[in-house]
């Protein structure tokens, strides 16, 4: 089975997030919410061949160079909420990853998406592929990708352009 990942808030995600007024996996959930009920996520390979593409077509979205935090959970976590996953487009530079891989959860229930969060959080919390891509990890992705073709330097944000060549 694919795994998904979703972009989140690192902070939203560490123990004490709801700092003793809310349950920390309701701060959590935040990171599920959309105005549409679709819920942009990204389908990794079981043997993680894409991860660094994907990661790539995020950090290429964005106006600076930053870490990049993201959950990396199996699909059949979703699926086995009743939750659909459909094929959407992404909104990123690279245009195969964006119909390849993009996906959209359609119509998570808040009580669907609360129970899906601490099953996010069970799984492998050593795994530092779960949860954290530091700035020095995602420049040399990007460099990358563009490289490859991927994606077009000049498409790119004028920061993240000045960090290609530095």
């Amino acid at each position: 089975m694919p795994l998904l990942l979703r972009r989140v808030h690192r902070g939203k995600w560490l123990p004490g997030a709801g700092e003793g007024q809310r349950p920390d996996d309701e701060v959590a959930a935040e990171d599920f919410e959309d105005p549409d009920n679709e819920i942009s996520v990204w389908e990794v390979d079981a043997e993680r061949s894409n991860l660094n593409r994907v990661v790539a077509a995020i950090a290429g979205r964005r106006d600076h160079l930053s870490d990049l935090h993201y959950v990396l959970f199996d699909s059949v976590l979703v699926t086995n909420l009743a939750i659909n996953i459909a094929n959407g487009d992404g909104d990123t530079r690279d245009h195969y990853a964006n119909v390849t891989w993009h996906r959209n959860l359609i119509n998570a229930s808040p009580p669907q998406i609360l129970t899906l969060v601490p099953a996010i959080k069970a799984l492998k919390p050593g795994d530092p592929a779960t949860r954290l891509r530091g700035e020095k990890d995602v420049l040399p992705l990007l460099k990358q990708a563009v490289m490859d073709g991927w994606m077009r330097a000049e498409d790119l944000s004028p920061n993240l352009q000045r960090r290609l060549v530095h």
